[in-house]
């Protein structure tokens, strides 16, 4: 009934050559800004470490939304995207990445 929506993930493996880990969470929130439809936004956070080899760290940061607009039956979308990789032989490579885009339910 809030429009709250909470998640939380994390994980990791004791291996005899690291031990890789991870977290993830997520914050969204769901309302009715415009009356020809529901919008949603969410953040979200990750961050792991020896996933891929000893000594990597990443992190991403995101934001997505989407808008539904109830008389076309269609959902637009919006998401993008910070990223941060580093490892022994590869120092601090950073990314952004966008996506978006519509569904249209028939």
């Amino acid at each position: 009934p809030s429009g709250m929506s909470v998640t939380f993930a994390t994980g990791h493996v004791d291996r005899a050559d690291r031990r890789p880990w991870y977290v993830y969470s997520k914050l969204g929130y769901q309302t009715r800004i415009f009356e020809f439809g529901e919008t949603a936004i969410s953040i979200d956070a990750y961050s792991g470490a020896e996933l891929n080899s000893r000594g990597s760290e990443s992190i991403s940061v995101g934001f997505q939304a989407v808008q539904t607009v109830v008389r076309w039956n269609t959902e637009f979308y919006l998401g993008l995207r910070l990223v941060e990789y580093d490892n022994d032989v590869v120092d601090d490579k950073k990314g952004v990445g966008a996506i978006t885009g519509a569904i249209f339910k028939f």
